[in-house]
């Protein structure tokens, strides 16, 4: 039974990735770059979709769409914060579900 709500819980949550991902697109092209020194935009639209997504569990998006957004964000002199926190969250994310899979594992494997 529980095999039958993967699938849709799985094309929800694909769903969600897309439409996060297309708006923080779209939220990125703001205009004209400002010179060096100047950073009157906010961080880049990538980088908080990044965050939400590593907020959310969905760690190794997360991660890289953070990394993505840090790039735009060190090219057009932008803050950099919440990509950074993407970053961090992304990388602690994965290192929970990578020690969460080991216990679930030698659990299974015991058992």
């Amino acid at each position: 039974m529980t095999q039958l709500l993967i699938v849709p819980v799985l094309l929800a949550l694909i769903a969600a990735v897309v439409v996060v991902v297309v708006v923080a697109s779209r939220s990125s092209s703001r205009g004209p770059v400002p010179p060096p020194g100047v950073s009157n935009l906010g961080a880049p639209g990538l980088g908080i979709a990044g965050f939400i997504l590593s907020l959310l569990g969905i760690s190794l998006l997360g991660l890289i769409l953070s990394w993505i957004g840090l790039s735009q964000a060190n090219r057009e002199g932008r803050p950099r914060g919440m990509c950074v926190a993407g970053i961090v969250i992304g990388i602690i994310g994965i290192v929970i579900g990578i020690a969460w899979a080991v216990v679930m594992l030698t659990v299974a494997s015991n058992s």
